[in-house]
């Protein structure tokens, strides 16, 4: 299934030319290792395969909102410059769904979408892995069902809703402590609201994928999440998970958490960060599907 409806390719696998490095020729020029789609920025990016969702880091020069998907029969399909992502880490999706949109982020001369194919299911990026991704493109859902309709729109019944929240500024963490994340924008959705430090979740199930980069020092950080139900006119706690320790690097951190519950009406969702030494969190988003 085309991955960016309504659009051709424009650079396709294996055109050789000096941007590129796999398999050179005698002159230098190598190969480009999947299909590009330009498309003006914003427009929708949708699964070519149904498959597995799970967020990669292939270099910077792809992005990073990077994804891939995996349909389960030992390959996997790749999906670069992106600068927003709609499905969380782990869901699955159908042939036609959402993935996000086309954008310029890492090494694009414009937006466009970069899809690759690789011929393996896990594992790092390399020459080795890149295949042409025509099978992956004209790959259809059997009996049609499960894909997009008219205009490379699924269903909307079939699709679950998406809210992203974002803190863009810079924010200190005392040492040792929690910090409930107060989010200043909503790019995506209505269950954020600017200035809170809380997203609106019931009553639903719901995958919720925190992602956060810190400068700090000391051996490891922690992310939790905790539930709030609304009790009269105040919210008080109703479930707080336990905290996910994570590897502190030297340097700027990246770290991602999600997690997965069902939750009655009038519930919230706050993320927090715990910083051993102290520190700053530079962003965060998070990003939360409701099934």
């Amino acid at each position: 299934m085309i991955p960016v409806p309504g659009y051709a390719i424009t650079t396709p696998y294996g055109r050789r030319g000096p941007y590129w490095s796999c398999d050179e020729d005698a002159y230098g020029n190598g190969i480009h290792t999947g299909a590009d789609y330009a498309a003006p920025a914003g427009t929708p990016v949708v699964a070519a395969r149904p498959g597995r969702v799970v967020y990669c880091s292939h270099g910077s020069s792809f992005g990073y909102h990077q994804l891939e998907v995996l349909p389960g029969d030992g390959t996997r399909d790749f999906y670069a410059h992106m600068p927003s992502r709609a499905v969380a880490d782990g869901a699955q999706v159908a042939a036609g769904q959402r993935l996000g949109v086309v954008g310029s982020e890492g090494n694009a001369t414009g937006p466009h979408l970069h899809f690759e194919r690789h011929s393996v299911a896990t594992g790092g990026w390399s020459c080795a892995v890149v295949r042409d991704p025509a099978p992956s493109i004209s790959y259809q859902p059997a009996g049609g069902s499960g894909g997009a309709g008219a205009g490379g729109e699924t269903e909307d019944e079939e699709m679950p809703k998406f809210s992203r929240t974002k803190l863009t500024k810079p924010v200190n963490v005392t040492e040792a402590s929690w910090k409930s994340l107060t989010w200043d924008s909503v790019p995506n959705g209505d269950a954020g609201t600017e200035g809170w430090a809380a997203v609106e979740i019931g009553p639903s199930t719901y995958t919720a994928t925190l992602v956060v980069k810190v400068s700090a020092s000391g051996e490891a950080m922690r992310t939790r999440f905790i539930e709030q139900q609304k009790k009269g006119d105040t919210w008080e706690p109703s479930e707080t998970y336990p905290g996910v320790e994570h590897v502190l690097t030297s340097g700027e951190t990246g770290v991602s958490d999600t997690r997965t519950q069902h939750v009655p009406a009038d519930t919230r969702l706050v993320a927090q960060v715990w910083l051993p030494e102290g520190g700053t969190v530079e962003s965060a988003e998070l990003d939360v599907l409701y099934f």
